[in-house]
């Protein structure tokens, strides 16, 4: 059950803490390329088709693996394993729960981590001379 839910979080599935990551990331290069686009430049919008395209077949690649180790056929006789142990699975729900709610409420990281992303992209647009009298 863990690890499907994993794999169902790290693919973004919504209200998991993968799909903000991916939708942010994707909305982000997308705003850039279609202002590329109204400059004339359209090559950018490309590489925002490539970046979906590879969300997309790593979403596969990840459920079909899934799938075949979960529930595909054995091909070696295997020793009876254990389930997790109270610790192991209170680890992984807490992992579990922080997946979620990190989908769910994702305003509070991201109110947190706003100025040191605002002042990088600064940084990015002039080249590093907005800063340059902080050094």
């Amino acid at each position: 059950m863990f690890f499907l839910l994993l794999t169902l979080g790290a693919i973004g599935l919504p209200t998991t803490s993968g799909f903000t990551g991916e939708f942010l990331s994707l909305l982000g290069a997308f705003r850039a390329a279609w202002g590329a686009w109204e400059a004339g430049v359209a090559w950018p919008l490309w590489l925002v088709g490539f970046a979906v395209t590879g969300v997309v077949l790593g979403a596969l690649y990840m459920l079909w693996f899934a799938q075949r180790f979960l529930f595909g056929k054995l091909k070696a006789p295997h020793l009876p394993l254990a389930d997790l142990s109270a610790r192991e699975a209170a680890i992984l729900g807490a992992i579990v729960v922080a997946m979620f709610a990190l989908g769910l409420f994702p305003d509070e990281p991201l109110r947190k981590t706003e100025l040191a992303a605002r002042q990088y992209q600064q940084l990015v647009e002039t080249g590093g001379k907005a800063f340059a009298s902080v050094r």
